[in-house]
């Protein structure tokens, strides 16, 4: 189960309403889409602080694990961008 994820316990811990939504999207196709607005400016302009290096490593390692586990729901991707 991903609660016992070592890298979702980093995020959860430190931003426990990223855990709940993390927790409500994984196995799901919007997953990848709610991940890529942690990692992404998309708040009508206004500048984000941004996570500490650790969250991000969390976020990309769970990204990752998404991917390998429900590889149908992964993004496509192009080679050409």
């Amino acid at each position: 189960m991903i609660e016992e994820n070592s890298m979702f316990k980093v995020i959860d811990d430190a931003f426990p309403h990223i855990g709940k939504a993390i927790l409500a999207f994984w196995g799901h196709r919007d997953f990848h889409e709610y991940m890529d607005t942690l990692q992404h400016q998309k708040r009508d302009g206004k500048p984000r602080a941004g996570f500490p290096l650790n969250i991000m490593l969390a976020i990309f390692s769970l990204t990752s694990e998404h991917e390998k586990m429900f590889p149908e729901l992964a993004p496509q991707r192009s080679i050409f961008g």
